[in-house]
């Protein structure tokens, strides 16, 4: 599914106290999806952007946020997957200390998650030692998706950027579906159909594109299915 949207025009920080003003009916729209997706046994989402910078942890973060707000019984996880530029502790304001980083040197640990509300919690990527996200690790990561499955509704996972690494490729297979930011001014159609066609090519589902940060205003009402 593609979903045409102005999610944002700031880059205005958010918290797990609650959604930016204005966005919340756009981030309903996502977050709905993943939801109906968990009645069909997908529960796991990787969140990609096809460049750096086009908004794609903080539309992560709010879709996370009003998951775990619409059914206080649903428990949500967020990965930072993104380990050459995490940024989920910092919207989150929480401490980087031990996470992915870690499991994925010790999978039989157990999940190394910070509660951030009774239902949503999240796993950091950890203290980087070094900046490579090599093929080896799938494995564990596997292992990381498996044991959180069975404890949570929905997992959400950040990662690089498609186009800048190959990260998101080594970890698409792993998930149920892969949701593809884009943003206005930033990757051109032919970037995003290359980023679609590499997610594809290594097994991921692409399930749907965010349209981010466009300029005209497009009618909610308006989907297009890929």
């Amino acid at each position: 599914m593609s979903i045409y949207r102005d999610l944002l025009k700031s880059d205005s920080e958010t918290t797990s106290q609650g959604i930016i003003t204005g966005l919340r009916g756009e981030i309903e729209k996502i977050a709905g999806f993943i939801d109906h997706q968990r009645n069909k046994g997908k529960k796991s989402f990787l969140f990609a952007a096809t460049e750096r910078g086009e908004g794609n942890t903080l539309i992560l973060i709010q879709t996370a946020i009003l998951l775990s707000q619409l059914n206080s019984t649903k428990k949500v996880l967020i990965v930072d997957a993104n380990l050459r530029f995490p940024a989920v502790h910092t919207f989150l304001g929480v401490t980087v200390g031990h996470g992915l980083l870690d499991f994925l040197k010790d999978p039989e640990s157990d999940l190394p998650y910070q509660k951030q509300t009774n239902n949503l919690d999240v796993v950091v990527a950890g203290i980087k030692e070094e900046t490579r996200f090599e093929k080896s690790g799938l494995g564990n990561l596997n292992r990381l998706v498996e044991s959180a499955v069975k404890e949570y509704d929905h997992i959400l996972i950040d990662s690089p950027a498609v186009r800048n690494f190959a990260d998101a490729l080594v970890i698409a297979p792993v998930v149920d579906g892969v949701i593809l930011t884009v943003a206005a001014g930033l990757s051109s159609k032919g970037i995003v159909k290359t980023a679609i066609k590499s997610l594809t090519n290594a097994g991921g589902d692409v399930v749907g594109t965010v349209f981010n940060r466009r300029k005209d205003e497009i009618p909610s009402f308006i989907y297009r299915w890929l």
